[in-house]
């Protein structure tokens, strides 16, 4: 077993990821966990993973962030390069796949919510923000504003953002 990634909203209520590798069938299951009291006990949200993948499939799951107690969200590396999101509104009992986002995303290596702020998608080449909880998306970074030809000259990592809507982003240049 092997936590990815942790994610407290308030000083009692957080949520990590647990991957488990079944060494046999090479599978790796990941497991949403949650806490209620400041992580001295962490239960699963569902008995079932929220994903499985095998080696084979180049797919993993390596943030999250919620919103509140219901609504989060997912994010990772899908084939071929491109970036998974899953969403969730029953705090992470069921999850489902935002294929239309996923398509169009390179590699996704972290997410951002909060409530005054909106919903943060970050990763390869792109810096998404939504203002209503993911159903529309706009991108957020200006690459030509900034003085590169495109945006595949940044990898976002991190990013921090304040009520005003000011933040950070932090990464690498291409």
């Amino acid at each position: 077993p092997h936590l990815r990634s942790i994610f407290f909203r308030n000083p009692d209520s957080g949520w990590a990821l647990r991957d488990v590798r079944n060494e046999k069938t090479n599978v790796l299951s990941t497991y949403l966990l949650h806490t209620k009291d400041g992580g001295k006990t962490w239960l699963r949200t569902s008995p079932e993973p929220v994903v499985q993948f095998t080696s084979d499939d180049h797919q993993v799951i390596v943030a999250l962030a919620f919103a509140d107690d219901r609504r989060g969200w997912l994010v990772g590396e899908g084939p071929v390069a491109n970036g998974l999101v899953f969403a969730t509104s029953d705090g992470g009992r069921s999850f489902h796949k935002l294929d239309r986002l996923s398509e169009k995303l390179g590699i996704c290596s972290g997410v951002y919510v909060q409530p005054d702020v909106g919903l943060w998608i970050y990763g390869n080449g792109f810096v998404l923000h939504s203002r209503n909880g993911g159903s529309t998306w706009e991108s957020a970074i200006n690459a030509r504003h900034l003085g590169f030809s495109s945006e595949d000259w940044i990898s976002v990592l991190s990013a921090l953002f304040l009520r005003d809507g000011h933040g950070w982003l932090v990464g690498e240049a291409a």
